[in-house]
């Protein structure tokens, strides 16, 4: 019964129509790039697209954890609608970092792996980069009750995959985030998107 729910969840998202360039310009006061945006949309200039769609999922207010979005755009843009957010960047992106220290981010220069606090504790946490299953279940665990994990990594599907499958996210692995304590909020996997990218929002019961 349970898998064929997650069938209806997912037959359901892959027939809805994605968001327009006029609509993401309301939602983000951000002119979408159409070049920009061809075949990784979490390199375009606004905050990450699933993140954006489906932004309706959200707490309306708390602390937000941020790992490693392309140049803290969707951590910016969370701060915007007013969340307290800390966002995890690797060391490498401080030399060219250009943003406004007044915005509501606290950057934190290290990596997910360095972060081995067992205090940490978030209502929304965002990633749209592949990782670890470890590393996976360590985010997990830094949500609060009812707190949010918005996931998306490119997939198997993606031309590069057979180069470094380990970079990858398999299907499995997102369904297998879905266990007892958790509720599926939403799961993505479009067979012919061109974007090769996966997708999975939880809540902490």
């Amino acid at each position: 019964m349970k898998w064929l729910f997650l069938l209806l969840v997912s037959t359901h998202t892959l027939a809805r129509t994605p968001i327009g360039a006029n609509r993401y310009q309301q939602l983000t006061g951000i002119k979408k790039n159409p070049l920009a945006e061809l075949g990784n949309r979490t390199h375009s200039k606004g905050p990450d697209t699933f993140l954006v769609e489906n932004s309706s999922y959200l707490p309306l207010q708390g602390d937000v954890l941020d790992i490693n979005s392309k140049e803290g755009r969707s951590a910016l843009f969370l701060a915007s609608k007013g969340f307290k957010v800390t966002s995890i960047q690797p060391v490498s992106q401080r030399r060219n970092w250009s943003h406004d220290p007044n915005h509501n981010v606290n950057w934190v220069w290290t990596t997910l792996e360095e972060q081995r606090s067992t205090n940490l504790s978030y209502d929304i946490i965002t990633c749209f980069e592949h990782l670890k299953p470890r590393e996976l279940e360590k985010v997990k665990s830094w949500l609060k009750p009812g707190g949010v994990l918005v996931y998306q990594a490119p997939n198997m599907r993606h031309p590069d995959a057979k180069l470094n499958p380990t970079e990858f996210a398999k299907s499995q692995e997102l369904l297998q985030l879905t266990g007892k304590g958790y509720t599926l909020l939403k799961f993505e996997d479009p067979p012919h998107s061109k974007e090769y990218r996966s997708g999975i929002i939880l809540r902490k019961d």
